[in-house]
């Protein structure tokens, strides 16, 4: 079973909630609750890994940081 990272966000103007995959470049997910990105990760995510012929990218996931400008 392999596992996978979300970044999870949230759009204040829509309210939905959106997700990437880091270890999955042009993989992201919308949903309005956690337990409906849940669902739809899995789906994107299966969808992705069979539409693509590359392997997952081979590193680990360490965090977020966020940045402001000044």
């Amino acid at each position: 079973m392999a596992s996978f990272t979300l970044v999870i966000g949230h759009d204040e103007e829509t309210g939905t909630l959106m997700a990437a995959v880091p270890e999955l470049p042009g993989c992201y997910i919308h949903a309005d609750s956690l337990r409906e990105l849940a669902g739809n990760a899995q789906r994107a995510i299966r969808e992705y890994l069979e539409s693509h012929t590359r392997p997952p990218m081979a590193t680990k996931f360490l965090g977020v940081q966020s940045i402001s400008l000044e």
